[in-house]
C-alpha cells in the first residue's frame, strides 16, 4: 500500500510540475503552488494574468475521470481555501477584476496539456479581500 501512495504522490507532483511550466509558458505568473491549509484543503495553483486571478485545480489521467474529481464538495473546499487564503493576504485581490477557477488537464504518458478556463463562470465566484470569502452561491 505505502509504494502506491508514493506512485501517487510522485504523478501528481509531476503533474504539477508540468501544469506549472505550461502555464507560466502561456503567460501566466505564479503566485502560489501546492498551498494547504489546514482542515480546508489545497489550492494546486493560484496564477495571475492581467486582471485576473485563477485558481486552478490540476487533474491527470483521462479527462473524463478528471472532471468527475472536480465535484461539489472539491469546488466548496477550493472556495474555502481561498477565502482563508485572501484573510491572510489581502493583497492578492489588489488589481483584481476576475476570479476564475480553471482545470488544466495534464494526461498520462507525456501528452498534451489542456487548460479548460472558466469552468464555474466567474458571476458565480464571489470573491472580495474585504470581507475575505470565496463561495460559490
Amino acid at each position: 500500500m505505502h509504494k502506491r501512495m508514493e506512485r501517487v504522490r510522485n504523478k501528481g507532483r509531476d503533474a504539477e510540475e508540468r501544469a506549472a511550466a505550461f502555464l507560466q509558458e502561456s503567460g501566466f505568473e505564479i503566485l502560489r503552488r501546492n498551498l494547504r491549509i489546514r482542515h480546508t484543503g489545497e489550492l494546486d495553483l493560484l496564477v495571475r494574468r492581467g486582471t485576473e486571478l485563477h485558481i486552478v485545480e490540476v487533474k491527470s489521467g483521462r479527462p473524463e475521470e478528471a472532471m468527475q474529481r472536480l465535484n461539489g464538495a472539491k469546488l466548496q473546499h477550493l472556495m474555502q481555501t481561498m477565502s482563508i487564503l485572501l484573510v491572510r493576504e489581502p493583497e492578492l485581490m489588489e488589481g483584481v477584476e476576475d476570479v476564475l477557477l480553471d482545470l488544466l488537464l495534464v494526461p498520462d504518458h507525456g501528452g498534451k496539456l489542456r487548460l479548460m478556463e472558466n469552468v464555474i463562470p466567474p458571476e458565480l465566484i464571489l470573491c472580495s479581500g474585504g470581507r475575505a470569502t470565496c463561495r460559490i452561491p
